[in-house]
């Protein structure tokens, strides 16, 4: 298998015979399209979507990360590439959320800036990324992604928040 290189776009086969689709940032960093569909997509509709959602996601055996071979064991089916320089695709700042640690959280105030390097914000920062719903957090395997994905595809389709809780660790605890 040849070189996955960022802007790698997945379909994946969701328990209900639905699509979700993500968007591969770099060697860890997926985004997950506001799209569920009942039939395939090509990137030209991807395109006119947005990414909702912005995981770290590690391999099963955590030494080959996002190989396309780990990805193809799975549902996952690459679908082309998308020049994230050109459409001006990054990852945006993701607060630092645990919602079992709320008081802790806001304490911190910690974001992950465009998806490297932990920093402090001011408390407006803070809660703005959270309005917004851009948290950031880190899923372990690739079984529990689709799982997390499967989970919340009413609000997906909605538009809506997506509930980690089970499936989605946090950092800045400490």
């Amino acid at each position: 298998m040849g070189k996955i290189f960022p802007g790698t776009v997945y379909e994946i086969k969701l328990e209900n015979g639905k699509f979700a689709y993500v968007c591969r940032f770099d060697e860890f960093h997926l985004g997950l399209y506001n799209v569920i569909s009942d039939n395939q997509l090509n990137i030209e509709t991807l395109l006119e979507k947005n990414i909702i959602d912005y995981k770290a996601c590690i391999s099963i055996d955590k030494m080959t990360h996002l190989k396309g071979e780990k990805i193809k064991r799975f549902n996952w089916n690459k679908i082309g590439e998308i020049d994230l320089i050109e459409y001006k695709i990054n990852i945006p700042n993701l607060a630092i959320y645990n919602p079992s640690k709320i008081e802790l959280s806001y304490k911190n105030c910690q974001i992950i800036r465009h998806g490297h390097g932990k920093i402090k914000v001011t408390v407006e920062e803070y809660k703005n990324l959270l309005d917004k719903g851009l948290t950031y957090g880190c899923i372990d395997n690739f079984i529990l992604f689709e799982k997390y994905i499967n989970k919340n595809i009413e609000n997906i389709m909605n538009n809506k928040p997506l509930d980690p809780s089970g499936y989605v660790s946090t950092f800045g605890d400490d």
